[in-house]
C-alpha cells in the first residue's frame, strides 16, 4: 500500500509539473507553431489483443481505451493517425527502429527509456499471477521459483522476469525459473489451460478479461496475485527523438482530462471490471483528476489557493471519515463468526447469472478457499461446493427467494478444500431491486453450524437411550409378573415330563397317554413363546418403524401377556369391554404397546393399597379415531 501511495503522489507531482511547464512553454504551444507532424498522418502501431486498452473491433479497426484516448488527444491538438496492427513484439521492434511514430500504450521502465520517448503517464496497471483453478502451491511471487512461467514476449512482465532471471543466474549460476514466451496474453492463458507451464504473469486487467471472454473457468488469480514492484505506468510511447510529438501529446492529454472526456472514456472501458480492480483504478483516475484540478487552480489565480486548501482538507476529512467507516465495517465483518456475502444480477439475466460482488475473508476459514477466488464469479461456484444430496434443496430455496422476494434460511452441507464436510446455515435477506430496475441484489450470511449439529445429534441419541431406559424400567416393574408368567408354564412342563417318566416305568406306554402329555407340553411351550415374543416387541427401539394398520386386539393381547399375571398375583381384577375384533388403527404398534404398559403400571401403583382393586379397559370406534380408555379404582 505504501508503494502504491508513493506512486500516486509521484504521479500527482509529475502532472503538476506538466501543467505548470505547459504554461511556461505557451509561446511554443501547437497553437502558436506548426510542427512537422501537422503535415502528415502519424503512424501508430496497435496491438491486436490487449483488452480493454487495445482491441480490434468488429469492423477490423483498432479500438480500446488507449486508442480512443489517443484519438481524443489528437482532436485537441490537430493530429491525425494511421494505424498499423500487429502483435506486441512486432509493434515494439518497429517503434524502436523508427518504422512507426508511436504506440498508444507502453509501460515505462529505465531500459525502455533508452529505446523510446514517453509522454506523461495516462493510466496505471498492475501485473498479476494466474494459475490453474486447483493449483494451491503457487500463491505469490516467491512460489514461482523452480516453476515454468508463461509470459508475452516483449511485455513489461517479460522484461522484468527476464532481467531478474539474468541477475539471479549471474549471482548463483542457476535460473530461478523457466520462461515460455508467447505472442499475446490470451495465448499465454490458453497454454496454461492446456496443462503446459505452471503460471502466467501478465497485466491483471487484460488477464481477467481474457479469462472471462474465453470462459477459462479452470484459471484463477493466485491468492496474492499482485507482484512487488510490478505496477505499470502506461504512457504514449514515441520513437526516440520525438520530443516535439511528446510535447503535443502531453498538451492534448491535459486538455482531455480537464474537459471530462478522460472520465467518460474510463467509465466506458472499465465500468464492468472486477469491483476490487475497478476501485483501485478509480482511485488512480481520481488522483489524476485531482492533480489536474490543483494545477489549473494554481495557474488560474493564487487567490484560489486558499479555496483549494480548504477543499483538500474537506476531501481528507471525508476520506478519513470514509476510511474509519470502512475500518469499522471491516472489523465488524471480520469478527462475525460467519461469512457475509453480496451478489447481484443484471436485468434480463437468468438466476444462474447472479455474480458475487463481495464476500468476507472468513470464507477462507470456512471453505479453505480465499475470498478473491469467489469475487466476480457466478453463484454456481458456491453451488459446486455444496453436497450433492443438498443441491436441489438449495436451488429450490434460492428460486423461491427470488420468485417470492422473501428472506430465506436453510441448512446444508459443503465440502471444504481439504475434502472434509461442514454444516452451513445460510440466511439470505429478501432480494432488493435498484430504482431503475437494472440490478437485483441479494445480501446474506453463512454460519458454520457443524458443532451445534453434532451436539443436537448427540442429544437426540441420548434422548433415544433415555427412552429405551424408560421402556426397560417399565418392563422391570413387571419383572415379577413376567417371571411368574413363565414359571407357571415351566412348572407344568416339569410335571408333564415327570408324568412321562412314570408312564415309562410302569411298562408299555400307551400312545393316547403319551399324546395327551405331549399336547400339554406343546401348549405350555407356546404360552412361554408368546410371552417372550410380546417382551421382544415391547422392549425394542421403534423410531424407524413404518406406520401400518394393526388390529387393536393384537396390541392389547401383547400388552396383557406382560402385565396380566402381575395384576392377578396382587389381587387386581382386570376387565375389558367387548369391541369388534376386526377394529384396527394406523400406528407404530410397539409405541402404542409401550404407552399402554406405562398407563397400566401407573394404574397398578394407584390401586395397590386399596381395598377395591380393579382396572377397566374400554375401546370405542368414534369415526376416524379409536379411543382406548383405562379406568382404575385408585384415588381421584
Amino acid at each position: 500500500m505504501k508503494a502504491n501511495n508513493w506512486l500516486l503522489h509521484s504521479l500527482v507531482f509529475r502532472l503538476a509539473l506538466l501543467i505548470i511547464g505547459s504554461v511556461a512553454l505557451a509561446p511554443f504551444s501547437p497553437q502558436a507553431h506548426a510542427f512537422e507532424w501537422k503535415s502528415r498522418e502519424i503512424r501508430v502501431g496497435s496491438e491486436t489483443d490487449y483488452p480493454p486498452y487495445m482491441v480490434i473491433g468488429e469492423d477490423g479497426q483498432p479500438s480500446g481505451f488507449a486508442v480512443e484516448l489517443l484519438e481524443a488527444v489528437g482532436k485537441h491538438v490537430n493530429l491525425t493517425f494511421k494505424y498499423e496492427i500487429s502483435n506486441w513484439d512486432a509493434v515494439r521492434e518497429r517503434l524502436e527502429r523508427g518504422e512507426i511514430d508511436l504506440t498508444p500504450l507502453m509501460a515505462k521502465s529505465a531500459s525502455r527509456s533508452n529505446e523510446v520517448d514517453f509522454s506523461e503517464t495516462h493510466s496505471i496497471g498492475y501485473d498479476a499471477i494466474f494459475v490453474r483453478e486447483h493449483e494451491g502451491k503457487i500463491q505469490s511471487e516467491r512460489d514461482l521459483i523452480g516453476k515454468t512461467v508463461i509470459v508475452q514476449a516483449g511485455d513489461f512482465a517479460s522484461d522484468r522476469l527476464t532481467e531478474r532471471r539474468a541477475a539471479e543466474m549471474k549471482k548463483t549460476g542457476k535460473a530461478p525459473y523457466t520462461l515460455i514466451y508467447t505472442n499475446s496474453g490470451t495465448e499465454s492463458l490458453k497454454i496454461l489451460v492446456a496443462g503446459d507451464g505452471d503460471a502466467v504473469v501478465c497485466s491483471q486487467v487484460p488477464g481477467l478479461l481474457a479469462v472471462q471472454k474465453h470462459h477459462s473457468r479452470n484459471v484463477r488469480l493466485a491468492d496474492r496475485p499482485k507482484l512487488s514492484g510490478y505496477s505499470r505506468e502506461y504512457s504514449f510511447a514515441v520513437k526516440k527523438g520525438g520530443t516535439e510529438l511528446v510535447t503535443r501529446l502531453n498538451e492534448g492529454l491535459k486538455l482531455v482530462i480537464a474537459s471530462g472526456e478522460y472520465s467518460r472514456l474510463y467509465n466506458k472501458w472499465f465500468s464492468d471490471l472486477d469491483p476490487a480492480i475497478r476501485e483501485r483504478e478509480e482511485r488512480a483516475r481520481l488522483m489524476l483528476q485531482l492533480a489536474i484540478g490543483f494545477g489549473i487552480a494554481v495557474l488560474t489565480a493564487l487567490g484560489a489557493l486558499a479555496m483549494v486548501v480548504v477543499f483538500r482538507r474537506e476531501v481528507n476529512r471525508k476520506a478519513r471519515s470514509l476510511a474509519e467507516s470502512e475500518l469499522r465495517f471491516k472489523n465488524l465483518v471480520m469478527n462475525l463468526p460467519g461469512v457475509v456475502f453480496s451478489c447481484e444480477m443484471r436485468k434480463g439475466e437468468g438466476d444462474g447469472k447472479f455474480r458475487i460482488t463481495y464476500i468476507s475473508e472468513f470464507v477462507e476459514k470456512l471453505t479453505g478457499y480465499s475470498a478473491q477466488t469467489f469475487i466476480g464469479c457466478s453463484m454456481n461456484v458456491l453451488m459446486d461446493l455444496i453436497h450433492r444430496e443438498d443441491r436441489d434443496q438449495v436451488a429450490h430455496a434460492t428460486g423461491e427467494n427470488l420468485r417470492k422476494m422473501q428472506r430465506t434460511e436453510l441448512d446444508f452441507r459443503i465440502f471444504r478444500r481439504d475434502g472434509s464436510v461442514r454444516w452451513i446455515q445460510a440466511r439470505a435477506a429478501a432480494p432488493s431491486v435498484d430504482a431503475d430496475g437494472e440490478r437485483t441484489v441479494i445480501n446474506g450470511i453463512f454460519f458454520d453450524v457443524t458443532e451445534p449439529k453434532r451436539i443436537a445429534d448427540l442429544l437426540s441419541q441420548q434422548q433415544s437411550k433415555m427412552a429405551a431406559s424408560a421402556r426397560l424400567s417399565a418392563l422391570g416393574e413387571m419383572a415379577g409378573g413376567i417371571a411368574h408368567e413363565i414359571n407357571n408354564p415351566l412348572a407344568i412342563i416339569n410335571l408333564r415330563t415327570h408324568q412321562l417318566t412314570q408312564l415309562a416305568r410302569k411298562g408299555p406306554v400307551k400312545p393316547d397317554d403319551v399324546n395327551m402329555v405331549a399336547t400339554g407340553i406343546e401348549a405350555t411351550a407356546q404360552r412361554i413363546s408368546k410371552i417372550v415374543r410380546s417382551l421382544q416387541k415391547v422392549s425394542r427401539e421403534s423410531e424407524g418403524d413404518p406406520f401400518e394398520a394393526v388390529p387393536v386386539k393384537e396390541i392389547i393381547d401383547e400388552t396383557f401377556e406382560l402385565c396380566y399375571q402381575r395384576m392377578l398375583n396382587n389381587g387386581i381384577s382386570v376387565t375389558l369391554d367387548d369391541f369388534p375384533p376386526d377394529l384396527s388403527i394406523e400406528c407404530r404398534r410397539v409405541q402404542i404397546s409401550q404407552v399402554l404398559i406405562n398407563i397400566l403400571n401407573n394404574a397398578f401403583d394407584a390401586v395397590l393399597g386399596r381395598n377395591e382393586k380393579s382396572v377397566h379397559l374400554t375401546v370405542k370406534d368414534i369415526g376416524d379415531k379409536i379411543e382406548l380408555s383405562i379406568a382404575n379404582s385408585g384415588p381421584q
